[in-house]
């Protein structure tokens, strides 16, 4: 695990050297894999999840295997990639996504050699096991969690170096080129909106539809700790600037929702400036 990062395997306790053994703390969330049979199994007795809450759900358990070969410095492939060895807790704020075991592990070999497991392991599999699944999952997936799990920047380059290795025949990107295409230059033109981001302004619209005469404090006092819940500041300001946009201001008069897309506009352009420097904000 990175020092001061969220952990990403369960913690270490005794290991034996001469004996080649390493024993780690016992892990009692589900597994995705767990979480993907139960899930299918709510569909089959008339209950229906979001599509947002399928998104995240694998989003956040392939992001581990992200986080943990960026931790080793791309020396090794974290364990077996599959969607039984990592616990995705059910909600979407919380951080205790684990690898469930190292056992298996490999050498890195590029990004190929940790993606393609992805999109056989975690969706063309899942979708056999339940056939209604077909058409639910995305390969695009796969590049969110890069993103969420390696951070903007270092993503760039990884998909940057996955594109290379398909125009040398080394592998095939999940989605085919075209998709990594498109989803690089989105990445380099258009605001990334984290997974925390979305969960939060998600469960503040169910919140809303489940209280439609809520008062203005109420939907700030909403706001602000959803703002804590999903640890918004953690993402920079316009996480944070994005996250009031879209829920408290939501439904505002058009001038305030116009000034507020300026703002949001030449944050994207001036990335990491504060915005009380904005003339925008004045």
């Amino acid at each position: 695990d990175p020092p001061g990062g969220a952990g990403v395997v369960p913690r270490f306790g005794c290991a034996r050297g001469d004996l080649g053994v390493l024993s780690t703390a016992y892990f009692s969330g589900l597994s995705l894999w767990e979480r993907v049979r139960s899930w299918t199994g709510l569909r089959e007795a008339g209950e229906r999840l979001s599509p947002e809450a399928w998104r995240s759900l694998f989003i956040r358990g392939l992001a581990a295997f992200f986080a943990a070969c960026r931790a080793s410095d791309y020396r090794i492939l974290p364990g077996q990639i599959v969607p039984w060895n990592v616990a995705v807790p059910r909600e979407d704020y919380l951080a205790e996504v684990r690898i469930l075991s190292l056992a298996g592990w490999r050498p890195y070999d590029g990004p190929g050699s940790l993606v393609e497991p992805m999109q056989r392991h975690f969706l063309d599999q899942s979708v056999g096991h339940y056939p209604s699944l077909h058409g639910r999952l995305e390969a695009e997936w796969i590049y969110e969690a890069a993103v969420e799990g390696l951070g903007v920047g270092e993503a760039r380059r990884f998909l940057a170096e996955l594109a290379e290795e398909h125009d040398r025949g080394r592998s095939h990107p999940p989605g085919g080129p075209a998709l990594l295409r498109g989803f690089r230059e989105r990445l380099d033109s258009d605001y990334h909106e984290p997974l925390a981001l979305r969960g939060a302004v998600a469960r503040y619209g169910a919140w809303r539809v489940s209280n439609p005469r809520a008062t203005p404090a109420a939907r700030r006092q909403l706001v602000a700790h959803m703002a804590r819940l999903y640890r918004i500041d953690a993402h920079g300001e316009l996480a944070r600037y994005h996250l009031y946009r879209r829920t408290y201001f939501s439904d505002a008069v058009p001038a305030i929702t116009e000034a507020l897309d300026r703002v949001l506009r030449r944050l994207q352009e001036r990335r990491g400036e504060p915005a009380t420097r904005l003339v925008e904000l004045s």
